[in-house]
């Protein structure tokens, strides 16, 4: 294994989605059985104290069923340092995927009511939560449902690059790239800007690139700036 630096890369060459994963799972429609059972118990003309506890557990197991998917389809723990001493919800708003003050007030209130037998929110209150539930949903469906899974970067007649970042895993860290970089965005010496890559299979050398064909370790960086361009493109 030998370790290479790639300079950022992003903002330099032309990068497209060329694979889509199409993914089925039973937990995309779970999480909405959830949801629906708390509307229900919201929609009972006695709005008892129970059925406002029930419905507030029922909008939080909704979306922690949601949050468990999101975390199996993309591996967000897998490239963070401090793992699971985050907060999920701190994680996902870094991705742009959540507005946390909205999530961590239904955390709250579900926490009052079941660890310290807290009186629940009123019903217009239990209604806004239910609506801030939907929306996250909604809002994460279409990430749940398909999942880039390669970005291509060409920068066609300017230059010698031509490659494909795949990332398949459950670890966010493990890529296989595939093509030619040009030289001048590789190091073998450690670089204050490049992203530390450690690579499988050594490239063949050309008088202007380097063709890849290996699987490698990305380092945090770059792997969180991919799984951004995946997040924002699915």
């Amino acid at each position: 294994m030998q370790k290479i630096w790639l300079s950022p890369l992003f903002d330099e060459i032309p990068n497209g989605i060329d694979e889509i994963d199409y993914l089925y799972n039973d937990e995309f429609y779970r999480c909405f059985d959830y949801w629906g059972r708390a509307e229900e118990l919201l929609s009972n003309k006695s709005n008892s104290e129970f059925d406002l506890r029930d419905a507030i557990s029922n909008l939080k197991k909704s979306m922690d069923i949601r949050f468990k998917l999101l975390e199996k389809i993309y591996a967000f723990r897998s490239i963070e340092e401090v793992g699971n001493k985050r907060k999920y919800v701190e994680i996902l708003s870094d991705y742009k995927l959540i507005r946390p003050l909205l999530i961590e007030s239904l955390f709250l209130v579900r926490n009052l009511s079941e660890h310290q037998d807290a009186k629940p929110p009123s019903i217009e209150r239990c209604n806004e939560l239910l609506d801030v539930i939907w929306y996250f949903l909604k809002s994460t469906d279409n990430r749940c449902r398909h999942r880039p899974e390669s970005i291509h970067f060409d920068d066609f007649d300017k230059g010698a690059s031509d490659f494909t970042i795949t990332y398949r895993e459950s670890d966010g860290r493990k890529i296989f790239i595939n093509g030619k970089v040009d030289k001048k965005y590789i190091s073998f010496d450690e670089t204050s800007d490049g992203h530390c890559i450690s690579i499988d299979d050594n490239p063949e050398e050309f008088s202007n690139s380097f063709l890849f064909k290996t699987n490698a370790t990305i380092d945090r960086k770059l792997a969180r700036q991919i799984l951004s361009v995946f997040v924002a493109r699915a």
